[in-house]
Parts: C-alpha cells; structure tokens; sequence
C-alpha cells in the first residue's frame, strides 16, 4: 500500500529540448535542482521525469555544446503534469572555458592574454581531500610544496617557493592576503571547498591588472551562487593520523533574495619532526652542545592541526544587476613554516566582510579583512628564550610571552571597474578601473615599528588600470594593458602589458 499511496502523492515533468532553428536535442541532461531527479531526452528531444513530490522547482537543461538554462518556479501537483520547454543555444566547446582573471571580465580561455588553468565544480568535487589546495597539484607550470597535511605553498615562475608574497590570492575579487606578513591566506580562508564553484590559476605576471602583488601570477577562486548552486550539501570524511573532516552548506533563493550559509570542522594529527636550535633560535645539527630539541621544550608541540570555519551571504537579484554581502571567519591551530622557522598558532583569527554591486558594464567592491595571531609564537624563539640562563626561573608561560609576536592586522579596500565595447574602433573592448588599499597593522606595541611611534602602521596604496584588448582580423587580438600604483612607503610603480593572442581556427 505504501509504493501507492507514495505515488498518488507525486506528480511529472515532462517537455522537449530544441535548439534556436526548433530542431530536437537528444542527449540532454534534465535536472530538478536540488533533488536526484533527473532524465535525458530521446531523439526527439522528449524528456520526462516521474516521481515528484508537489511543489515549487526550478529545472536546468543541459548539454554538451549547448548553454544550460535555468527554468525557475515550476509548479508540480500531484497526479498531473507539469510542461516545460527549453531552447537550447550553440555554444562553442572545444578549449574554451570562460574566464576571468586575465582580462577581468568574461572571456573564452583560448581568448585570453594569459596562460591559465580553469578548474571548474565538477573538478573540485572529484579531487582528493576535502581543501581547494589539493587540486592544485595538476596545475602546469605551478610549484606545489606541501607544508603540512592541510597546509601548501604554491608558486610559479621559481621564486621563494615555500614562502611567497608575490602570487596573489583572490576571492570573488576580494584580495586574499595576511595583512601583517603580504603572503597569501591560503588555508586560513574562511571559505569551505563545499562553497567553490570553480578556481582560475595564471601563471607569469598578472600585474598589469591586479598591482605589485601579482608578479607571479594570481589564484582566482570564486564560490558558489546561491541560486546557480541550491539546496543542501554536508560532507563528512574521515583518514589515517585521526583525519576529520565536516562541511556542509545550504543556500536557496526566494523572489529576488538569495541566501547561503555554509561551514567547516577539519582536525587532524599533523606529520611531526623535531629540530634542535641553540640559544641564538639557530637551527643546529642535534647533538650539537648548547643546543634544546624541540622534544624538550617546557611547552610540548602541539601537532593538531585544527580549524574552524564558516562563510554566510545575502544577494539581491535585479534582472542583469547583482548585489551582495557576505561575511566569514576562521580559526586556527597547529604549525605554521616560514622562510626564518616555525611557529605554534594558537588561535589565530581571519575574518572578512564584503559588499559588491555589479551590472553588464560595471561593477563595485568594498571589504574589510582581519587577522590577529592570538596566542601563537616562533618556536626557534622559544627554544633560545629556554637555554638563556637569565630566563632558567621563568614559566612555560612566560617563555612563550618572550616568543609571541601578537598582531592585529587589517586590510580596506575598494574598486570601481566598467567594461566597455567601443564600435568604431574595430569592436575594440576596454577594461578599466581604479583600486584604493590600506594595509594597518598593530603590535601592540610591542615589536614594530608601532613601538616607537605609538601608532598603528600604515601603507595605503591606490592604483589605476586599463586593457584595450583590440580584434584587428578575425584570427589575431591586440591586446595593451598597464597599471600605475601609488603607495605611501614606497615608490610609484608601472607595470605595462603587451601581448597578441593568435587564432588559426575556432576555439583554437
């Protein structure tokens, strides 16, 4: 009696797929978003999905070599059927993912000035592991240096590998950074790999566009719409050295409103080795006289490598123009490397606050970003601070109070970007924009130049960039680009582009 009543319970969907000349698509995929619903259609581009339940869905047809679509309040009612049509346009497929960390808006990958490397939703979900860093092992010509279990670097063009503050980190255009060191957020982003909807790798200089950051390239990532991407996701997996991992993320839309929220438990039993260092905080060869091994410090190492995090947003919908606020935290503990040693984190915190505003031909971002060391300290410090006889009465404590370097820095930033196709001068499209910084960091007073001055330091910067990016025949693009930043404690700073982009064939 169940299987009965469940099904007087559900009603269908049933339609056809066709493309722009009202000829049938057979082999498109149907989905009812949200659920496992799904069909394909038969040569005549018929299609029917049984088993609803009565409700309200929103239905995507796609296929390869055609644009999805996304058909929003479909009314299902029980024991009847609900039609739905779809007209499916042309779309190249060959090499030619769309991308936007080359020129900073929309293009083809075989368009852009650029060597790039587009990973997409369906990439990430299939990597190994449950952080965004481990797809980033199949990226040509990118170093990848793994730091701990849950910790990389990565670099490309073959500078500081393990410590580099010249491959620039963006998250939906949010400059990624720790304020008070320039490097990278890398796994302190408050963003879970449940949230990312798709990464973009360039590799060589991306200065022209992004400032003085970006001379090695740039790490593009972007996460998921609440709309494109609803329902609810959680994640759980589990490995060897007590590897443990939770995330899960829930998002929907109601009118024009778009909403999600999603979150992150990861701890693990991080890979372990003790160094020996004198009373100078050298590294020394064990045995060495004078010297401690990190075994025996008054406060043992802690191995856990453990963080917390969590991401929420608000977008409103109108017609092409898109706004949004969105907010996010991590906590963290374990090891960190650095290019002079090692340091405990005990409780670092990263934060972050957005709000952008984007139409066809502009678009407006403004963030904040905090980050503040908690109770983490240099380890080499520490094992000097222990072997100094003057300290030999001080606590475990104390010693680790002579080894801290607390911190709160803070990142504002702001940038105004339009887009423009200009006719008469052979379809030429324009990119340009101008962006404002300030990078204020904290010691409390305590080991930079802070100390003295009794101020916070500040280096605020502002930049004005432009890309003419110019069709002269259907097979070669001409593209001209340059940016001028102007920062407080340093020079001015040019960084010009040039580049041809030559295409014997279609998407080629």
């Amino acid at each position: 009696a169940a299987p009965s009543l469940v099904s007087a319970q559900t009603g269908r969907i049933i339609g056809t797929v066709t493309d722009s000349a009202a000829r049938p698509i057979a082999g498109a995929q149907i989905t009812v978003v949200g659920t496992a619903l799904r069909s394909n259609t038969d040569d005549a581009g018929r299609f029917s999905i049984g088993g609803v339940a009565a409700g309200t869905y929103n239905i995507r047809a796609q296929r390869l070599g055609q644009r999805a679509v996304l058909t929003s309040g479909i009314v299902v009612r029980a024991n009847e059927d609900a039609k739905v049509s779809f007209v499916l346009d042309h779309a190249a497929v060959q090499l030619s993912s769309i991308v936007v960390s080359a020129s900073r808006r929309a293009e083809k990958i075989t368009d852009a000035p650029a060597t790039i490397t587009s990973l997409g939703p369906e990439v990430l979900e299939s990597s190994v592991g449950n952080t965004f860093a481990g797809v980033l092992k199949e990226v040509k010509g990118l170093d990848f240096i793994q730091v701990g279990m849950t910790s990389v670097a990565i670099n490309a063009r073959g500078f500081n590998s393990s410590f580099n503050s010249r491959f620039l980190m963006v998250e939906d255009g949010r400059i990624a950074v720790i304020p008070e060191s320039g490097l990278p957020t890398g796994s302190l982003t408050p963003t879970p790999k449940i949230d990312l909807a798709g990464m973009e790798v360039l590799v060589g200089p991306g200065s022209a566009l992004y400032g003085p950051d970006a001379s090695n390239g740039v790490l593009s990532m972007r996460t998921k719409d609440p709309r494109a991407f609803p329902g609810l996701t959680l994640e759980v997996m589990g490995g060897s050295r007590s590897y443990k991992d939770v995330q899960g993320r829930f998002a929907g839309s109601n009118g024009n409103f778009g909403y999600k929220i999603s979150g992150e438990y990861q701890d693990a039993n991080d890979w372990q080795n003790y160094l020996n260092y004198n009373a100078g905080g050298t590294l020394v060869a064990p045995g060495t006289a004078n010297s401690v091994n990190e075994a025996n410090l008054k406060v043992p190492i802690d191995w856990r490598a453990s963080v917390k995090r969590g991401t929420g947003a608000v977008v409103y919908y109108a017609g092409e123009n898109r706004f949004e606020v969105n907010g996010g935290m991590s906590l963290t503990d374990g090891i960190g490397q650095t290019n002079v040693g090692r340091n405990q984190l005990s409780g670092w915190k990263y934060n972050v606050a957005q709000a952008k505003y984007s139409t066809p031909h502009w678009y407006l971002n403004a963030y904040r970003e905090q980050s503040q060391s908690g109770k983490s300290f240099a380890l080499n410090r520490y094992a000097g601070a222990q072997l100094t006889a003057a300290n030999a009465s001080l606590s475990a404590d104390s010693l680790r109070m002579l080894s801290d370097w607390p911190s709160n820095g803070r990142l504002y930033a702001a940038e105004l970007q339009g887009n423009y196709t200009v006719a008469p001068l052979l379809n030429t499209t324009a990119v340009f924009g101008g962006q404002y910084r300030d990078d204020v960091v904290s010691s409390d007073r305590q080991w930079l130049t802070d100390r003295v001055t009794k101020k916070d330091i500040s280096n605020s910067q502002k930049g004005v960039y432009a890309q003419t990016t110019t069709p002269a025949a259907s097979w070669l693009d001409i593209v001209l680009a340059g940016r001028l930043d102007y920062p407080t404690s340093y020079s001015s700073q040019w960084s010009p582009k040039a580049g041809i982009v030559l295409k014997p064939m279609a998407d080629q």
